[in-house]
């Protein structure tokens, strides 16, 4: 599938309109209609609207783990998870600057914890 069918894909996957499609990868929204149409588009839509489903899932146990992990109660390898399960839910690229600071302080946290134990 060529790069615009599956960032038309995702878009619809994630809960985007057939105009939000249409407008991010530069085509009319007519093209989108004919697309869904394919059913090799249909079942790639489908597949990461499950995928994505899955995750979001995750995302509140995510979130609570970070939590704890700001107060040193959780390892910096399930911090990362956890952020890496929220960002890959939101779509987002890995490795920003806050990620960083995050990892970091959550990191010195878990060292701490560790020399206390």
């Amino acid at each position: 599938m060529d790069p615009k069918r599956k960032q038309a894909a995702e878009i619809l996957a994630s809960g985007g309109t057939q105009a939000d499609a249409a407008k991010a990868v530069g085509v009319n929204r007519s093209t989108v209609m004919r697309w869904l149409k394919d059913p090799e588009f249909v079942e790639s839509v489908d597949g990461r609207s499950d995928a994505a489903g899955g995750l979001t899932m995750l995302v509140p146990e995510a979130l609570l783990l970070l939590q704890q992990a700001l107060s040193g109660d959780v390892s910096a390898a399930r911090a990362r998870i956890a952020l890496d399960v929220i960002k890959a839910a939101a779509g987002l690229n890995p490795v920003g600057a806050a990620e960083g600071t995050l990892i970091s302080r959550i990191a010195e946290l878990d060292e701490r914890g560790t020399r206390s134990d």
